[in-house]
């Protein structure tokens, strides 16, 4: 997709305020053009003819009659041709005669190299709209596109009302053929049954069963696992799960489903006929596989806690063991985790008392000791008359 430097590309008009940023990056006028417009036009009509060169180049569009003119860009062209300037304008202040800001405007154009669309350009178009109309997303979204690709070939970008006729023609086509596709894929009878559950009334939730199907899926508790089941089994019952519509680009399938989504389920049963089963088919199909990797993530979630929980039993049931022993008396301090002698008092026969030889003895190789003052106590309880460095803490044990 273009980038910063198509922002202004299609557009007909200017924004009430631009940046700074804005006028230097899209609005600015070289040395050279102020060279051209000093040439060919007069002090008081260089103003318009610049502002008309400025934005032909950065949207490839006419600029409308009766927008104001932004400030900051009043103000810039101003002092670039070094010419005083109103500070609050439009083409039709600045220009008494309509023809002569029409050949203001035919004199940018040709120095910008612009031509107009001739038919052979539009059939050059239709082709390509007909194209990436499979990809768009929304009617606006292939407009928008169509406009970058006569920007791109220095094609001055015609009426909106003219490019969106085409459009809707070439919209239609490909709503058709989706069409096509549904009828051929999916039976008219689960099609009925579908429409006609939606609009039911859910048994549990006091919602209809499409308000029901949009409700987000909350935290990974059994519950939630439980009603994303049930969504999913009534997505199966229908049969949605055997609707074959790979053809169509998910991105594309998903942006039908977002109408539904974000409207209200009476504005729904308004809608036309293949307007509707578009929207419906494919807010089924989204929604059942969103559904299901919803509850892998969720039961993904639900088994870690559960072995999250479990390890923190088990554990928890070591500490108690080890603090009520009387193997290990320094254990008896502390009820953490952290206590080596956790590992070792499993290894101990019962009734023995801790030597030097079973502490140093015990290595736990999945353990870093830290620097506790509890091990360091537990360590100062080995009944040693020697002076050893401690296996687990790294302190001197007398």
């Amino acid at each position: 997709m273009p980038g910063l430097g198509f922002r202004y590309v299609g557009s007909d008009r200017l924004p009430t305020r631009l940046s700074e940023f804005d006028v230097e990056r899209y609005f600015a006028l070289t040395d050279s053009d102020v060279a051209a417009l000093s040439e060919r036009f007069r002090p008081d009509r260089r103003a318009g003819a610049a502002i008309q060169l400025v934005f032909l180049r950065a949207s490839g569009h006419s600029l409308g009659q009766v927008s104001t003119l932004p400030r900051q860009l009043l103000h810039y062209i101003g002092q670039r041709l070094g010419l005083p300037t109103p500070t609050i304008a439009s083409l039709r202040t600045l220009y008494r005669r309509y023809k002569t800001l029409y050949d203001h405007l035919i004199w940018a154009c040709r120095y910008l190299g612009l031509k107009s669309i001739g038919p052979d350009q539009w059939a050059d178009l239709e082709a390509w709209m007909r194209k990436n109309a499979k990809e768009s997303l929304t009617l606006d979204e292939l407009l928008q596109h169509a406009n970058y690709w006569l920007y791109e070939r220095r094609i001055l970008i015609p009426a909106d009302r003219t490019l969106r006729d085409l459009g809707r023609s070439v919209w239609a086509e490909i709503e058709r053929d989706t069409l096509a596709l549904i009828e051929a894929t999916v039976p008219e009878t689960q099609l009925r049954r579908a429409d006609a559950a939606l609009s039911s009334q859910h048994d549990a939730a006091d919602m209809t069963v499409l308000d029901w199907l949009k409700t987000p899926p909350a935290r990974h508790s059994p519950t939630t696992i439980t009603d994303t089941l049930e969504k999913i089994r009534f997505f199966k019952e229908i049969g949605v799960h055997t609707w074959t519509l790979d053809t169509v680009p998910i991105d594309k399938q998903r942006a039908w489903a977002q109408r539904i989504q974000a409207r209200r389920p009476v504005k729904t049963r308004e809608l036309k006929g293949s307007a509707r089963t578009l929207e419906l088919v494919f807010f089924l199909r989204v929604t059942l596989l969103e559904l299901t990797d919803s509850l892998l993530y969720q039961i993904g979630r639900r088994v870690s806690d559960l072995v999250r929980h479990a390890w923190n039993s088990r554990v928890g049931t070591q500490n108690l063991a080890c603090s009520n022993s009387s193997l290990s008396p320094g254990c008896a301090m502390t009820a953490r985790r952290s206590c080596p002698l956790n590992t070792a008092s499993r290894l101990a026969p019962t009734g023995a008392l801790w030597s030097t030889a079973t502490i140093e003895s015990v290595h736990c190789t999945l353990w870093k000791p830290p620097r506790s003052r509890a091990c360091a106590k537990i360590c100062a309880a080995g009944r040693c008359g020697s002076t050893t460095v401690c296996p687990f803490v790294n302190v001197t044990r007398c």
